[in-house]
């Protein structure tokens, strides 16, 4: 939850409190929200970040959140962490496949992508949501993460789906820093667009 400020504070009660870096830094908007304000990144050099002892989701976890993209023609990072490696959460053009969602656990360049479409989301509040567990999904553990558009899992591109997935190592992200909508290590995959109602949950 935002206010407008430089943090984002955590309504579950945890103090996951979140630093929006400014200068720059995205913009809270009151009323362009999926439930109200979003957070508003412009694409070049805004973004935000959070470490906590208690953020503990490198085994196991739940990512939530809204999304509404303003450019699909280029890479949007999500989600990153800790640092520059492990915990990735992005869409990418992927021109022949209509633009993808993706996501990886650990620094290996090993991803699971989704078949593709996903530039449709362009302008629109889309609910994204990320599952994983290293010990296998409930009722199929060969599968470690699924990813879920508005609520339906759609098929994956080939080589790249939840059973594919070679996850050998666990990140530790207990005290680990967070990057919200960019990637350290390349400025040009910058999120545009806005967030809202972003969660993250241990199971």
């Amino acid at each position: 939850n935002a206010d407008g400020g430089t943090t984002t504070a955590d309504s579950t009660g945890n103090s996951n409190t979140g630093l929006l870096v400014e200068p720059p830094g995205p913009q809270f908007r009151v009323s362009q929200g999926k439930f109200g304000g979003a957070l508003d990144f412009d694409g070049v050099d805004d973004f935000a970040w959070f470490q906590d002892a208690s953020f503990d989701v490198g085994a196991r976890g739940t990512l939530s959140f809204w999304v509404q993209m303003d450019n699909v023609s280029r890479r949007n990072q999500f989600f990153e962490g800790p640092g520059n490696s492990n915990l990735e959460f992005q869409y990418r053009e992927q021109t022949s496949a209509g633009g993808q969602f993706y996501s990886r656990m650990q620094n290996n360049n090993d991803f699971v992508i989704r078949s593709g479409g996903d530039n449709s989301a362009a302008g629109v509040w889309t609910n994204l949501q990320f599952v994983w567990d290293f010990s296998g999904l409930p009722g199929d553990t060969s599968a470690k993460l699924r990813i879920y558009r508005d609520g339906v899992e759609s098929t994956y591109a080939s080589g790249s789906t939840p059973t594919d997935l070679n996850w050998t190592t666990i990140a530790n992200t207990v005290n680990g820093m967070m990057n919200v909508g960019r990637d350290p290590g390349d400025v040009t995959r910058a999120f545009d667009g806005r967030m809202d109602d972003i969660a993250w949950f241990n199971t």
